[in-house]
């Protein structure tokens, strides 16, 4: 059966990763410096009254736990490539599993892959080059530092990453192994150590004084803390209270990023090794979980929190998002830590980490949509083309060409299109967390749905009170991700409770939907019967 109505009988990936690898995977796909640059100012500024280092918790507690649980118990059941994509389809509906994982992850995906030109662009290299430029008077350095934010410097930025990761994921996980352990985490880790050190060493007085040091340097203007404050207060700016529902809200942004600690289970869990124990998974995830919420979220803002002040990082993003206060650099709270150091080697220290995340959100749009059209390929939704595999480097060729196409185009319409950044760009971030919920939705179901696969699953054991353990922490996902989406698309505030992202994510799901059903009908039209094969798992 499996030759007739499958593609192939084999993927023809290897699996090269280990339970280990997939755990640094998942640490790398919350984002960490990426997500932790879009925390502040505009969550204080949009969503007065918002803990940052509360967003950690709501990260670990509200969803990083029941996703881990869900996407181990879901993997270790079926560790196929393809992901999402093969947990809908085979429990919910091939429908649903087709148009909500390509909308999901082809836009998701290739928006963070768009995201590296300008992440580097105005988060890495423009602080380190002002900072360097008016400690050490350098002209020359100023104006490198304003032509490399221009819209064709930062798509430039954005092209080369993508070739070099387009050519990373062409040579097979063996590669990209390599370059995660060997570069990629190492730069996360010195990253993330100088940023605690500066920012544990540095008292608010501390603060204070580099602020103004800095305010002078770059503004002439050595009593710059008390212009922010008054600027703030004589606009109408008032002390705020700390608010549960604001903080929820603004979890929001970085929760869709930090629920990617399952992200191998998304998608190349057919390439890891022992990904058939439940066990295994759940302990990697976990750990991604953990570290990713609260030894980098939650321990990074709140001591970012206690330098700064609670008053004072709430007027700042008041005063700088309202225009009543200029900054050379876009403030975030990596640059409020190259702020409390005149040592150019740690400065440069403090990029490492956004470089190195920027290049993974690169890399792992590839490793991660490639395979997922690999599968659906495979189940014959999507042309044949897509699952050609090389027999030397286990990568999807094909599927990464296209990739690398599709990109290159967003990246454009991102750089050169300003009216449609944030419609896109907020529109994403809405899939990015909807498309979780048919997943919670099939882990309720599935030990119902697919008794025999359920039955022989290394979670099937787990109860309580005679109830799988799946079925009540797919609840616990499906009211966390559902409340999330609701809130994102209605809260005014995040870009997406308007007629033009509505009709963005409507269209995603949307045209994929209708294509399903054209095809599946096309498929028909050739004597191949494509139901036939979601009653399968997919081949390894």
């Amino acid at each position: 059966m499996a030759e007739k109505v499958f593609a192939r009988r084999v993927s023809g990936l290897v699996r090269e990763l280990s339970i280990v690898d997939a755990a640094l995977y998942g640490v790398l796909a919350t984002g960490t410096f990426i997500t932790i640059i879009y925390l502040w100012p505009f969550s204080n500024a949009v969503l007065p009254g918002t803990s940052l280092w509360l967003i950690g918790v709501f990260g670990f507690l509200l969803l990083g736990i029941p996703i881990s649980i869900v996407y181990a118990g879901l993997g270790s059941s079926m560790p196929r490539s393809g992901g999402d994509y093969v947990y809908q389809s085979r429990i919910l509906h091939p429908s649903i599993g087709f148009s909500i994982p390509f909308g999901f992850f082809s836009i998701t995906w290739v928006i963070t892959a768009v995201l590296g030109g300008f992440a580097i662009s105005y988060y890495a290299l423009q602080p380190l080059l002002y900072h360097l430029a008016y400690l050490y008077n350098n002209e020359s350095w100023i104006k490198i530092a304003n032509n490399i934010s221009t819209p064709s410097a930062t798509f430039a930025i954005t092209l080369a990453i993508l070739i070099i990761a387009f050519f990373n994921s062409v040579a097979g996980m063996r590669w990209y192994r390599r370059v995660q352990n060997y570069i990629l985490v190492p730069c996360i880790l010195i990253t993330h150590i100088v940023l605690l050190a500066l920012f544990i060493s540095t008292s608010p007085e501390g603060f204070k004084q580099m602020f103004n040091f800095w305010g002078e340097k770059m503004l002439n203007d050595p009593d710059f803390y008390n212009t922010v404050l008054t600027a703030a207060e004589s606009a109408g700016y008032v002390t705020t209270k700390l608010d549960l529902y604001k903080t929820f809200a603004a979890f929001t942004l970085p929760g869709t990023w930090l629920g990617y600690i399952v992200f191998s289970a998304m998608g190349i869990l057919g390439e890891v090794k022992g990904a058939r124990s439940f066990k295994r998974l759940a302990s990697a995830f976990l750990f991604a979980a953990f570290y990713s919420s609260i030894l980098f979220t939650f321990l990074v803002t709140f001591l970012f929190e206690r330098v700064v002040g609670w008053d004072f990082l709430h007027a700042f993003a008041y005063a700088y998002y309202g225009g009543l206060v200029e900054y050379p650099v876009i403030p975030s709270v990596l640059s409020v830590g190259m702020m409390l150091t005149k040592n150019p080697v740690l400065m440069v220290l403090l990029t490492l980490g956004t470089m190195a995340s920027t290049y993974y959100m690169s890399i792992c749009c590839f490793l991660n949509a490639t395979r997922i059209w690999l599968a659906m390929s495979l189940d014959r939704t999507l042309p044949e083309w897509f699952a050609k595999v090389s027999p030397k480097f286990r990568a999807p060729i094909n599927a990464n060409i296209f990739h690398l196409i599709i990109a290159i185009i967003w990246a454009f319409i991102y750089n050169f299109v300003p009216s449609l950044y944030w419609t896109v760009y907020s529109g994403a971030n809405f899939t990015w967390i909807a498309g979780i919920i048919p997943t919670a939705i099939a882990a309720i179901i599935f030990p119902w749905k697919l008794k025999e696969i359920f039955a022989s699953s290394p979670i099937a054991k787990y109860k309580v009170l005679g109830i799988p353990l799946i079925t009540l922490v797919g609840i616990w996902l499906f009211a966390t991700t559902t409340a999330m989406a609701v809130v994102i698309i209605c809260e005014p505030a995040l870009g997406v409770a308007a007629m033009t992202p509505r009709l963005v994510i409507l269209m995603l799901f949307l045209v994929p939907f209708i294509w399903y059903w054209c095809f599946r009908a096309y498929q028909k039209s050739k004597g191949i019967d494509i139901d036939v094969a979601f009653k399968e798992i997919p081949p390894e």
